[in-house]
């Protein structure tokens, strides 16, 4: 059982990882855009996670899983479901070997076009973000996410 001093420091402790941790407040705001791309998406049958991956498909057709994954900073585990399910929709062909490295994924015709009609959506979301934010903090947000990014994996 905690004593008196105890909780409070406990709760001291909390109160300042909720405030001053910048990985609870990127989640945090991470969580928030999710659900306002998936929002956005929502009418046309995408997820913000599945638009990422058109996008990366259609930008640069052919890459494998571990490329994906890669470069959306997801792990390898994450993106053999995603592109899964974008394959049974038939928005996405996957051809060559079976592993994360040699498989190969690109958009089909139905994904291309799905991806031409979610395109619009994504700059209403994006637009209504940069319009709430304004320009010059949007600036700033985008440099401050680059330099924690690269922050965060010097020292992973």
């Amino acid at each position: 059982m905690m004593t008196i001093d105890a909780e409070a420091l406990q709760r001291s402790t909390l109160h300042r990882i909720t405030t001053v941790c910048i990985g609870h407040r990127a989640r945090m705001a991470a969580r928030a855009l999710t659900r306002h791309y998936n929002a956005q998406l929502r009418p046309v049958g995408l997820t913000a996670g599945q638009f990422g991956v058109l996008v990366a498909l259609g930008t640069m057709p052919g890459q494998t899983v571990a490329m994906l994954a890669e470069a959306s900073g997801t792990d390898a585990t994450t993106m053999v479901r995603g592109i899964q399910q974008l394959e049974r929709r038939g928005l996405v062909a996957s051809v060559g070997g079976r592993g994360r490295q040699s498989k190969r994924s690109a958009l089909t015709k139905a994904g291309a076009r799905l991806l031409k009609r979610a395109t619009p959506r994504w700059e209403a979301a994006y637009g209504a973000i940069a319009e709430e934010m304004g320009e010059a903090a949007m600036t700033r947000a985008m440099a401050a996410l680059g330099k924690l990014e690269k922050a965060a994996k010097a020292v992973e």
